[in-house]
């Protein structure tokens, strides 16, 4: 949840046309995705974005187990899923801007 004068902040922004960062309304931030990062896994991708190279990690590996007794033709998968964020967020910024909104006051 969001303050009250954050989100008049942000509808304020999205009134004019700009958002915090200076981009436009309909300005998409810079992407790239990269597949087949993580040997290991079954399939895995890298997500980087925006302007401080935030990057999310994913990857996904399987097990292929036998069946169960009561449902002998049907095989089971179970899934594990990993991701895991680097670089900066908005949360990190947002602390940054709290701090700095201290010492001014």
């Amino acid at each position: 949840m969001i303050s009250a004068s954050e989100r008049e902040f942000v509808l304020g922004g999205f009134r004019q046309g700009v958002r915090a960062d200076g981009r436009a309304n309909g300005d998409s931030r810079f992407s790239k995705v990269q597949v087949g990062n993580i040997q290991e896994s079954f399939g895995s991708s890298r997500v980087t974005f925006g302007e401080h190279d935030t990057q999310i990690i994913c990857a996904i590996k399987a097990d292929v187990r036998r069946p169960l007794q009561i449902e002998p033709t049907k095989g089971q998968i179970v899934f594990h899923l990993e991701s895991s964020q680097t670089g900066s967020s908005l949360f990190t910024r947002e602390e940054q801007a709290d701090a700095t909104r201290t010492r001014l006051l």
